[in-house]
């Protein structure tokens, strides 16, 4: 497995700082589980007593496993070549030592460009979030996400130019309102335009529909349950030890 560990937290933050657009989409367990289940690589539940604790039916955020999103996922896979950036976990290989590394090899995902995801989240871990949140709070700002990220504004992003409501479960009812309302705002945006989605695996989804008209203009990025806490939503266990306003305290002033 090819993962480009020179895409850093710090480079992220470069790209923004300089105004290049670039695009990414997060794999995370429960992607991987509906993808291992399209291409019946996971076992049904009578015979899943070796898999980690995880559902087969649905991931962590309520998003449910359906046929049509779990063969969509495994689709953008099988692009020759996936245009934006794709972010892998270390512990999928614990957690799948037989799966994944299968699938992987079966499929040949070497031939994309892949990061660490959770470069983000050890910042996240340790109050780091700044340098990212001063980045995109000098730029116009779409929120694709649950209605509590509204409370993202005033504090830490003053200057949010526009949110896109999803389903706090499952998106995938509304994927097609959700794709049609963020098209219609990009459309129009004078600006290049920073989009967060936090949609669960209709992030991925999202992303891949919209990157070939607006990639090249826009940051289309899956940031996922990063800005929870900072809406008092401890959606993740590590949130629990976070201390946003201890961390974050010129952002609350700002």
């Amino acid at each position: 497995m090819r993962i480009d560990r020179s895409l850093t937290f710090a480079w992220f933050v470069s790209q923004l700082q300089q105004g290049n657009p670039f695009s990414l989409a997060r794999l995370g367990d429960g992607e991987w589980r509906g993808i291992f289940l399209h291409v019946q690589l996971l076992p049904r539940k009578s015979q899943a007593a070796e898999l980690p604790r995880q559902s087969l039916t649905g991931d962590c955020n309520g998003y449910r496993f359906r046929p049509e999103s779990n063969r969509r996922l495994h689709e953008i896979l099988q692009a020759e070549k996936v245009g934006y950036l794709l972010g892998w976990a270390e512990h999928m290989t614990r957690w799948y030592p037989d799966l994944f590394p299968q699938y992987w090899e079966q499929y040949q995902l070497d031939r994309h460009h892949w990061f660490d995801l959770d470069v983000f989240v050890k910042e996240n871990r340790r109050g780091g979030l700044s340098p990212l949140l001063d980045a995109l709070r000098a730029r116009p700002l779409l929120l694709v996400g649950p209605r509590h990220l509204q409370q993202l504004v005033p504090f830490p992003f003053p200057k949010t130019a526009h949110f896109v409501e999803v389903p706090l479960r499952d998106c995938f009812p509304e994927l097609e309102r959700i794709e049609a309302e963020t098209r219609s705002i990009l459309s129009v945006a004078k600006q290049p335009t920073v989009v967060s989605f936090s949609a669960g695996a209709g992030s991925n989804l999202l992303i891949d529909r919209l990157y070939p008209e607006f990639g090249d203009r826009h940051w289309l990025l899956d940031l996922g349950s990063l800005w929870d806490p900072f809406c008092g939503v401890l959606s993740r266990k590590y949130m629990k030890s976070l201390d946003i306003d201890k961390w974050y305290p010129k952002e609350r002033k700002a």
